[in-house]
Parts: C-alpha cells; structure tokens; sequence
C-alpha cells in the first residue's frame, strides 16, 4: 500500500491524539494549521510535523498532501470539508461531519463528484469488538434483538463559551456524546428508526443538556438513550435480546463484551484494543483510499446524522452557523 501523507486541521486534544497515531505507525505528517499557533507548534515539535502553516488555505495549496483531517470544532466542519475536498485532497473529518444532515449530504455528494474519499470519524464504527458481536447475534443463540438501551453522561462545568454549552460551536449532548449512543443503535438495528419520541432539558445557553431519547423502527425494535453533560452515567450500552443480553462498558471505543444468558452463565468477547481506536480509522481510511471505495460505517453515519437532525428539529435547536450562507465554494 502507498504510504499516504496526512495533514492536521486543529491542535486540540483530538487532533494531536491523531498526529500521535500517526507519528507512531511511522507516517509521514506534512503539516498542522490551527488558530493556536503555540500549540500547533508544540504539536510539529512533538510528533515531527514537518510545517507549521499561516492559514488552513495555505495548508490545502502543500502538493505533497493527500490527506486532510479535520479536527477542528463542530461549527466549521462543513466548510473545511468542502474546502479540502475543492483543492483535491481525501478528507478525514471528526465527528460529527457537519452539523445536520444537509451539510452531511453537501460533503458526500462532492467527494463523489471529485471522485475522492471523505470519512467519518465516529471511533465506534471501525473498533473490531462490534463486528465479533455482529457474529455472535448471527448465531440466533441469544434469541431475537428486542431493545438496546444506551446510557452517557460526563460531568463538564457550565461554561457558556465551551464547546460543549456553546450554541455558536455546535455544542450539546446531543451532538457530542449522543452521536455515539445513536450510533450504537444504526449498528444492530434491523431497520432505521422511524419513530422518535424525546424530552430534553436545556442550558441557559439553548444547548440540550440532559435527556431521554425512545425510538422504535418498523420491526418493534426499541432504542432507549439517555444522555447528560452534567450528570455522571455510565458509559455502556446493551443488546437485550430474549435469550439474554450484551453489556458494553465504554462503548465508543470498546474492546471487551459480556454477554449474559437466561441460565446465568457469561462469556467474554474480546476483540481489537481500546487505544488503538485512531489506528483503526486511519488504516480503514487509508484502505478506502487503496481500493477506490467509500469508507465502511460512511452509510450507518448517514443515517445517525438523519436521526439528530430530526431530534434537534422537535427540540428547537439551531445552531447559528446553520444559517450561514457561505456555500457559493461549492461548484
């Protein structure tokens, strides 16, 4: 396989995280823009970024690019993309990929258009645990999938200007922590939920910060989701089927599963490994690259970004960048 050339777009906890997995696997990283210069420099120095760029512009000019990946806080997702995608490079962007299901479609439909690959970087679609469950619920022992039930809550202080209370960044459970829960329910379920029933409880600052989240699709399978950025849940997720069930600690990036039986007997699935979680989206990015194909989880990550953009719809959630009218870049 080519050894193929990354470049960074942010310097925050995630985007070096990235340039970490890549320094590590031995990739070349041809440079890093962020509007925080001190740490993009860090950054360069830390993991051997060869330049430290002026502007995200200039950064796209840098033949030696094959790669963007995009880092960057919610509200610009979008428009990075479609910026990167226009000077033909592929495009690695963080979740979610753009802010609703609109600016999701804008972006895929030009990465076919230029023929390149655009991949979403929802951890929990590509960690090797998911497909060895997928196996087990494929030998109909457990029975038939009935609910799936979803718990996620962190503990983040109120702060209006943070990514997570901030309209103006695309903030909200929902959009950070909720994409993995609703991402989890696309994975097993039979049929895209169709049915949709919530209630939510906002900040002062309009973003959802607690709620509780029913759908059901045209199977009578049921998701149960409850999310919190102020209260500590825990972090797991379980298939209730009706000869047992499946529990999953740390889901969006599990490695480990226990699935329980009506007799009270136990197994273990393991699979991949939890800090590998990068590597696997950057092999799987680099692989779609190689056989000319959309990237796996590109369609399940479609249909999540369908899902909250109807629940930010019954919950009168807009983000002010929706409004923006910038798009005339796209032609």
């Amino acid at each position: 396989m080519k050894q193929y050339r990354w470049a960074l777009s942010g310097s925050g906890w995630i985007s070096t995280e990235m340039a970490r997995t890549l320094h590590d696997n031995h990739h070349t990283i041809t440079g890093i823009y962020s509007k925080d210069r001190k740490t993009a420099k860090e950054a360069a120095e830390k993991y051997g970024i060869e330049h430290v760029f002026d502007s995200y512009e200039e950064m796209l000019t840098d033949s030696d690019t094959d790669i963007i990946y995009i880092g960057t806080p919610n509200e610009i997702h979008e428009e990075e993309a479609i910026k990167a995608l226009k000077a033909g490079k592929h495009v690695f962007c963080e979740k979610p990929m753009g802010l609703n299901e609109e600016q999701f479609v804008r972006c895929l439909d030009l990465a076919e258009k230029k023929d390149l690959v655009l991949m979403d970087g929802t951890t929990l679609l590509h960690m090797p645990l998911f497909k060895d469950i997928r196996k087990v619920l494929k030998t109909g022992k457990l029975g038939k999938l009935k609910m799936i039930q979803v718990t996620y809550g962190i503990q983040k202080d109120f702060n209006p200007d943070s990514r997570f209370y901030s309209l103006e960044h695309g903030g909200g459970a929902l959009m950070d922590i909720g994409l993995y829960a609703i991402s989890f329910l696309c994975l097993y379920m039979d049929n895209v939920p169709d049915h949709v029933k919530t209630y939510v409880s906002k900040a002062s600052t309009g973003v959802d910060e607690t709620s509780a989240i029913i759908v059901q699709n045209k199977d009578g399978q049921i998701g149960n989701i409850s999310l919190s950025l102020n209260t500590m849940k825990l972090e797991q997720a379980i298939l209730c089927l009706e000869k047992g069930y499946i529990l999953v600690h740390g889901f969006p990036r599990a490695d480990q599963a226990v699935v329980h039986y009506v007799d009270g007997k136990t197994d273990i699935i393991e699979s991949g490994n939890s800090e590998q979680a990068l590597e696997y989206e950057m092999k799987e990015m680099e692989s779609a690259i190689e056989e000319n194909r959309q990237p796996k989880g590109l369609k399940d990550a479609r249909e999540v970004m369908h899902i909250l953009t109807q629940i930010r719809k019954q919950w009168n959630i807009e983000f002010p960048s929706e409004q923006e009218q910038w798009i005339d870049c796209i032609q």
